[in-house]
């Protein structure tokens, strides 16, 4: 698996304030976290599917941004919480933070890779990645 040497990412609300990371080093719980690497590419957007079911939901991927460190991220219905990660690992969390739906969508800039989780889904909850 690639590591990247990464800086702490910084991500923007639709207000354009900077959304407070946690550093952390945490294991993923609940239902298994993704374990292969998309990449994620300029016009071509990642449409999630719907979510469904209850309790710890993850993305089916963990991203990686394709000659950029930057995307967009807007959700339907409900919000994330976001995992970056410094390698396509999910148990090798660095920094986290939820991303309620309220304040969508979210620029991010960050050169590691990520991830979605979300407790209790709302039906057909979705979101959306667009690089930049």
């Amino acid at each position: 698996m690639k590591k990247k040497n990464i800086d702490m990412p910084v991500i923007y609300d639709k207000s354009n304030q900077n959304v407070q990371l946690l550093e952390v080093i945490a294991q993923p719980k609940g239902t298994e976290p993704p374990t292969k690497l998309h990449w994620v590419n300029f016009g071509h957007p990642y449409f999630s599917d719907p979510f469904t079911g209850s309790g710890t939901r993850y993305s089916g991927y963990i991203f990686g941004l394709d000659n950029s460190d930057k995307c967009k991220l807007d959700f339907e219905l409900g919000g994330f919480m976001i995992f970056v990660t410094d390698r396509p690992d999910p148990g090798a969390i660095l920094y986290s933070v939820n991303l309620p739906l309220e304040n969508a969508p979210y620029h991010v800039e960050t050169g590691g890779y990520f991830y979605f989780a979300v407790d209790n889904p709302k039906k057909g909850q979705t979101y959306t990645i667009i690089v930049e």
